[in-house]
């Protein structure tokens, strides 16, 4: 029998439908991955989006009840701008079906109108030709057709064929996919999820959902272990106090888990929302859930290159509003906006406080790694020394421009992988055997500075060029990180000591987030002049 009228437990079976699709052709979705970042992540996130509905979402017989469960789970399990765009849509759906235990086509095709349109009014930075354009147009074919049809089986048959079409059309409107020969990824996983909710529709029976794990992809591979815990929950917490090092407090704290991580004593109380890092299936929160370690076994053994997304709406929000509380300014530095979502989405979760008049500057530092942890470190200095919030600003603004990084990496490999650099850069690199160094242009994109056949010669070209920057314009701060090189860091900081006379602010570990574009074994350079 056609369905006229949906209540809250069909629309949650005609969304299970739709998961599936999308889930099944999860690696399909990756691979024509190219915009914004042709990182392969799009179907990991809206897999990892859309299984957070179906494990949390409660379904009710009222159809706004369980779309507004929806909403919450959706947005709380949000992974990337194609997971969250997904999510404010659900989210949408809910606002506009307020109060309704059951919803007819003129209430869904308008409820998925304003929905779509509300996307565009929810991001900084719409751009035409992604998932955004296809919920537009199918929203927009229903709105105008759904007098035609008297059923929901009738109107999803004609406006999927649209949506479809929409998608076609992605080629024409965003260069890169053009010159791929791909759709928008995110799009084409809107278009399987309509055509997953067509069969719910036509009453097939509903395939078995997979379920991506690392545990499932690498059974094979004898390079990985899988260990039980006694201990089911991860923890986070902020211990105050005069420590006088970390060391104490992993003797402290190790009887009480299997797995500590001890990322360090914040003296200048530096906050950070931690990006997500997904190997499989698994979700990891950087720096947190995940050490280094394990980190770069997963990048050589799993047979799915991790990647990374950015933190959900919820998640910023929630911190903004912490140190709201608990601040009377605040002060965010980005990585680059060219390299990483976050400064949109930092600017867009600003928002809210700022219009109440809460003080906030949100900077987009145009670096990332050991020069825009530099600047973080001056501006939190110079808070602690009593700077007011303009003066740390004023510094900062002039500072960036005046901030750089050089990274000497071991292979093109990661950064071609992570989708960062071209991939004829990066095949021509790995096939000659080159180590590239990689640096951040003033506009904030990463580019391939220079190339050598030995890691030696990288960083004696590293040294020089240190040597004549500095003879150019004093060198007033530096530091030095690695992925997991601790030996050839502490080498290279030794030789940097003797051109520049002092020593660096500090040597540390990469965040795995990092790593995932460095590779393991890279060491780096950021100062400020």
């Amino acid at each position: 029998m056609k369905k006229t009228i949906l209540d809250g437990n069909d629309f949650f079976k005609l969304f299970s439908y739709g998961a599936s699709e999308v889930i099944s052709n999860r690696d399909k979705l990756n691979k024509i991955n190219v915009f914004p970042v042709a990182d392969g992540d799009t179907g990991n996130n809206l897999v990892f989006t859309l299984n957070s509905v179906l494990d949390y979402a409660q379904v009710k017989d009222s159809v706004y009840e369980t779309l507004k469960s929806m909403a919450e789970a959706s947005l709380s399990g949000a992974r990337g701008n194609s997971g969250v765009i997904f999510a404010q849509y659900i989210a949408g759906l809910a606002s506009e079906t307020k109060g309704k235990a059951s919803i007819m086509l003129h209430d869904f095709a308008n409820a998925s109108k304003n929905s779509a349109y509300g996307l565009y009014n929810a991001l900084s930075n719409p751009v035409e030709g992604t998932m955004l354009t296809v919920i537009k147009d199918w929203s927009n074919y229903i709105v105008d057709n759904h007098k035609n049809y008297d059923s929901f089986d009738d109107l999803f048959e004609e406006s999927v064929g649209y949506a479809s079409k929409s998608l076609d059309n992605t080629k024409e409107q965003l260069e890169i996919l053009k010159k791929n020969d791909v759709v928008d990824s995110g799009a084409k996983g809107f278009v399987l999820f309509l055509e997953g909710a067509l069969r719910y529709l036509h009453g097939e029976v509903l395939p078995e959902i997979k379920r991506f794990s690392l545990s499932d992809l690498s059974s094979s591979h004898d390079s990985l272990t899988h260990e039980e815990s006694s201990y089911r929950y991860c923890t986070e917490c902020i211990i105050k106090g005069n420590l006088p090092s970390t060391d104490v407090v992993k003797e402290t704290l190790i009887a009480y888990g299997d797995s500590l991580i001890v990322a360090g004593i914040d003296k200048y109380m530096i906050h950070q929302i931690p990006l997500n890092i997904t190997v499989g299936e698994d979700s990891y929160l950087d720096k947190v859930s995940i050490s280094s370690e394990d980190f770069y076994e997963y990048m050589k053994s799993s047979p799915i290159y991790p990647n990374s997304s950015l933190p959900n709406e919820i998640q910023i929000k929630e911190k903004l509003e912490f140190l709201s509380q608990n601040y009377e300014n605040i002060i965010i530095i980005n990585v680059s906006s060219k390299l990483s979502g976050t400064h949109s989405a930092m600017l867009k979760a600003s928002k809210e406080l700022i219009d109440y008049g809460y003080p906030i500057k949100v900077i987009d530092s145009k670096l990332n790694s050991a020069a825009q942890g530099l600047l973080v470190l001056h501006a939190a200095k110079m808070a602690d020394s009593g700077s007011t919030m303009e003066e740390i600003t004023d510094y900062l603004n002039d500072k960036i421009p005046k901030s750089e990084i050089y990274v000497a990496l071991n292979t093109f490999r990661n950064a071609l992988n992570s989708g960062r650099l071209p991939k004829i850069v990066g095949k021509i690199g790995i096939f000659f055997r080159l180590r590239p160094i990689i640096s951040i242009d003033r506009e904030g994109n990463g580019s391939a500075f220079s190339v050598a056949f030995s890691k030696t010669t990288l960083i004696n070209k590293i040294l020089k060029l240190v040597n004549q920057k500095n003879q150019q314009s004093k060198i007033s701060s530096y530091c030095i990180v690695h992925s997991g090189d601790l030996d050839t860091a502490n080498s290279f900081a030794k030789e940097v000591t003797n051109i520049l006379g002092y020593e660096p602010e500090y040597i540390c570990e990469i965040s795995s987030v990092t790593a995932l574009h460095a590779g393991e074994r890279a060491v780096a350079i950021g100062f400020i002049r």
